[in-house]
């Protein structure tokens, strides 16, 4: 059946530009006016050329009194589809300096640089005092202007990284215009050690950068915009019938193929690709994690058994036939565990393995979380209590979150020294690897209309000894 929705003329879909103006919201003309301010004091105390304002006939705004004008970066947040790339990229394009003084880059691209870099200065041996300042050194080089896009930190490794980072970069008197959809204190929210985190906002970026806030109205993602022939918003729940109908009207379903694609080293297969249009559908994962509840007695836990493989022979080393979207799972939970394992370089000959979905429902929930009374568990006590093998590891998957959560809703709490607490909230489609013995503790969301489903296991390595026959 064919999709009831057309793309907009061309002309509708299009930024209004000329060679002098480009056409601002009120909101984006007040940062524009901020970016001009701070090409300005670039020019004074930085570069060696004059540049003119960024944007051409716009109302004037005279930056407030209190401003620093000796601060060194400009971070724009606010919602997506506002603008702040757009006046980022416009800033860049229009500075007047060679372009080898200046740099433009998404920031998961620039930290993954980072531990390329310092990855590759381990590899070779490289006598260096400060492996990070030397890596932040090389990639930095005679940058006198630095553009970071979409500023996010959701990884531990980064955390701990970007106070050394920024530091380096503001003593070497980068100017930085950063970009993000939420506020400095708003960032690595619920993050494990968010603490030292926070050090580094308060000292390092909100002490350096004027925090600016694009507050427009106007989602620009609704709008075509430049190289784009047609795209599709959907903001409210569609049924899988018009979804499908999109699809249909879009690709050719019979010339579906599967794509092998790298992505920094590692390889990813999508399964549905026709062109150069990609389908990657994630409800296939939450159909088969029904179908094992359904299959399934009642039982007085949430978890719903999926594979064991222990009592599997003794050379097994975590290869699975994969046949499901659950297989597959399972598969990468498995190859995660032996990744971090074999940095331990300790020997082993059999892995013993489980898996499992688990349910933390919204309402009259069967596990204790916050909400009933917090309960800590460690996998290695249940494999113990249940005469099991003692994990290693566990992966958890997560296929569905809560659609409601407030405050400290669908968190998983972690148990640390000195019984410290730690919390991370997960989104959809996030791995969490960790050791099995860590006590943790997951949170239910009561105002939510769908349950919290993950797909979890155990991983633990063995070496045993065969034994010599006298024969």
């Amino acid at each position: 059946m064919p999709c009831n929705l057309k793309p907009l003329p061309r002309n509708k879909m299009q930024l209004k530009t000329d060679n002098k103006t480009i056409i601002l919201d009120e909101n984006q003309k007040i940062v524009a006016n901020i970016l001009d301010k701070f090409a300005n004091i670039l020019e004074k105390k930085y570069l060696n050329s004059k540049i003119k304002n960024i944007f051409n006939k716009i109302s004037a705004k005279i930056l407030p009194k209190k401003t620093n004008q000796a601060l060194l970066a400009v971070y724009i947040y606010g919602d997506v589809g506002r603008g702040k790339s757009m006046l980022m990229k416009s800033f860049f394009n229009k500075v007047k300096v060679a372009n080898n003084l200046k740099h433009s880059v998404h920031f998961n691209s620039f930290m993954n640089e980072i531990h390329q870099t310092l990855k590759k200065i381990r590899s070779d041996s490289l006598k260096t005092k400060d492996e990070l300042k030397t890596a932040t050194n090389q990639i930095l080089k005679h940058y006198r202007i630095l553009c970071l896009d979409e500023f996010q930190v959701v990884d531990i490794a980064d955390a701990m990284l970007l106070s050394r980072v920024f530091k380096i970069i503001f003593e070497k008197k980068i100017a930085l215009i950063i970009t993000s959809n939420c506020h400095p204190l708003q960032l690595y929210k619920n993050g494990l050690q968010r603490e030292l985190f926070i050090d580094f906002v308060n000292k390092i970026l909100l002490k350096n950068c004027q925090i600016v806030n694009l507050d427009s109205k106007i989602d620009y993602r609704e709008k075509y915009i430049e190289n784009l022939e047609q795209r599709y918003i959907i903001k409210s729940n569609i049924t899988n019938k018009t979804f499908n109908d999109i699809i249909n009207h879009t690709v050719n379903i019979d010339h579906l193929e599967p794509l092998d694609i790298k992505v920094w080293g590692r390889k990813f297969t999508i399964h549905k690709t026709y062109q150069d249009i990609a389908i990657i559908d994630f409800s296939s994962f939450l159909k088969e994690a029904y179908s094992l509840i359904e299959s399934q007695p009642k039982v007085k836990s949430d978890g719903f058994g999926y594979k064991r493989e222990w009592n599997e022979h003794l050379n097994f080393i975590g290869d699975i036939k994969v046949e499901t979207n659950l297989d597959r799972i399972f598969q990468i939970g498995i190859n995660k565990c032996k990744e971090i394992y074999n940095e331990k370089n300790i020997n082993y000959n059999k892995i013993n393995t489980d898996s499992w979905v688990n349910v933390v429902r919204s309402k009259d929930p069967v596990q204790e979380n916050f909400h009933n009374g917090k309960k800590y568990h460690t996998h290695t006590e249940i494999s113990k209590g249940n005469k099991q093998f003692i994990p290693h590891y566990t992966y958890v998957y997560y296929i569905q979150m809560p659609d409601v959560m407030n405050g400290d809703d669908g968190v998983l709490c972690f148990l640390g020294e000195n019984k410290k607490e730690y919390f991370i909230k997960p989104e959809e489609d996030d791995l969490i690897i960790m050791e099995a013995h860590i006590p943790h503790a997951p949170n239910s969301a009561p105002n939510s209309t769908i349950d919290r489903i993950v797909m979890a296991g155990n991983v633990g390595f063995d070496f045993i000894k065969k034994e010599k026959s006298l024969i």
